[in-house]
């Protein structure tokens, strides 16, 4: 794996010929490489060595491999180059990303250039900066894995009715002044709702501790009684949580939705809520999981959620045998 660009890794395979081989058929061996492994292992690169660095020891000297240098990658067969504005932008940025690797329109970012989710991810946000193309998603990538297919998809979505039948950017769809207005007061006036829900966690204890010790009762009775309020708070500031969701929003639906309309609010008004628990001291514990299924998410077994970076749970779908986060399985 090397990282000739910022943020972008790829994967180089080194093919060492043997002995009376001669030229090879570098399509040949990516054909067989694909047949034969995963998509994501399948090196985006081929770079022939007469012999591989080692280490005193014998082993690989992985950063005594040279750089690829653009020769392996020449065998590739020639596509089709891009015919229309969009596919000329996604070949622009496509061929920065995979550089000094060829780029066709035909060619499959996953499969036949060696792309995944991260380099993905870097080119869904610099194609956002076109205006034509700010809905892309990694979803978009992963139905359409092609140049060809996006920018099909996408000039389908900005064609307008033009005099000369061009295509042209979509008309950007604003919000009234009046539903802007009252969005952001409702907004205001929840967050003393929410402001009040996240003191709650520090002043509930103080306010119990002070409470029982105005009532007479004995010191340690009162610090007893603070904790029991801050053991038992957290379990209930959850389930408020889960049942402010359903309550206020009910179950995520796929859709479009209009900024600052009623479901934004209620959206907003939900995560906001939400973000009042500390719901990451369940990172890592089967908590989270039973967590994640009372919001909607569907979790399978065995499953182990390394952070509580989620959303729109009813969205959600995790298979048996996952593990989500930086930690390792």
């Amino acid at each position: 794996m090397r990282e000739d660009q910022p943020g972008v890794q790829q994967l180089v395979g080194y093919v060492v010929p043997g002995d009376g081989a001669g030229k090879l058929d570098l399509e040949a061996i990516w054909s067989s490489l694909r047949a034969r492994l995963p998509g994501y292992m399948v090196p985006a690169m081929l770079e022939i060595l007469s012999e591989l660095p080692t280490m005193p020891s014998g082993k690989v000297d992985r950063r005594g491999l040279p750089a690829p240098s653009g020769r392996a990658v020449e065998a590739r067969k020639a596509g089709r180059p891009p015919r229309t504005e969009l596919e000329s932008a996604f070949a622009d940025v496509w061929g920065r990303l995979f550089a000094p690797l060829p780029v066709s329109v035909e060619d499959d970012f996953f499969l036949d250039l060696g792309g995944h989710s991260l380099v993905a991810a870097r080119m869904v946000s610099e194609l956002r900066k076109d205006p034509r193309l700010v809905g892309l998603s990694m979803l978009d990538v992963y139905e359409h894995p092609t140049i060809e297919g996006l920018a099909a998809k996408y000039e389908k979505q900005t064609r307008t009715d033009t005099p000369d039948g061009r295509a042209g950017a979509a008309e950007f769809a604003r919000t009234s002044t009046v539903k802007h207005f009252f969005c952001g007061l409702a907004q205001f006036i929840s967050l003393y709702v929410v402001l009040g829900l996240f003191a709650l966690q520090w002043l509930a204890p103080y306010l119990t501790y002070t409470w029982l010790v105005d009532d007479e009762y004995e010191t340690a009775q009162a610090i007893l009684g603070a904790l029991g309020i801050l053991v038992g708070l957290y379990p209930v500031m959850l389930l408020f949580a889960i049942a402010a969701k359903w309550v206020i929003i009910g179950r995520y639906k796929p859709g479009v939705y209009p900024l600052w309309g009623t479901y934004y609010f209620r959206w907003w008004l939900a995560n906001a809520i939400e973000g009042t628990v500390p719901v990451g001291y369940l990172a890592g514990t089967p908590l989270l999981n039973i967590y994640c299924r009372l919001m909607g998410a569907k979790v399978g077994r065995n499953v182990h959620l390394g952070n509580d970076g989620m959303g729109a749970y009813d969205l959600m779908v995790i298979g048996d045998d996952t593990c989500l986060g930086r930690t390792r399985c």
